[in-house]
């Protein structure tokens, strides 16, 4: 089975997607929507399988926000292509003149198949202190 990672624009796919994988977690807004950079991975059949995101602001560093796949496709390795897809995306526009130094991201604590892919992606916990301690965070230099 092969599986294509495109950009996509198209932001209700990945809403519906998003409240499909995580249907515990508080959808992703409006603004979380229209802020970040967006991309879909599809099947041979054009069937959306997982997707992944990144918000770019220009005062801060790029944010790698919300990744899903859904789970009769886990195990495939995704997500480790959509971190990457995501990295060499902020590197690109670093070097387009973007004044990023890094990329981060956070993980819930008790989500090691995430904290293993991005830690094989390059990416290093740091500490960030917030009164909420159930997530990781997670950089890495551009």
């Amino acid at each position: 089975m092969k599986i294509v990672i495109r950009q996509t624009e198209n932001l209700e796919v990945i809403s519906k997607l998003d409240r499909t994988i995580f249907p515990y977690d508080l959808p992703l807004s409006d603004d979380d929507l229209q802020g970040a950079v967006w991309w879909l991975a599809s099947d041979d059949d054009g069937y959306p399988v997982a997707f992944a995101g990144v918000c770019m602001p220009a005062t801060r560093q790029p944010f790698m926000i919300r990744a899903g796949v859904r789970s009769s496709y886990r195990g495939l390795r995704l997500q480790r292509r959509l971190i990457r897809v995501r990295y060499a995306f902020a590197r690109r526009m670093r070097a387009e003149g973007w004044p990023w130094d890094y990329v981060y991201t956070y993980v819930a604590v008790a989500n090691l198949a995430s904290q293993r892919s991005l830690i094989s992606c390059g990416f290093l916990p740091y500490y960030w202190e917030r009164d909420d301690q159930t997530y990781l965070y997670f950089k890495r230099d551009l």
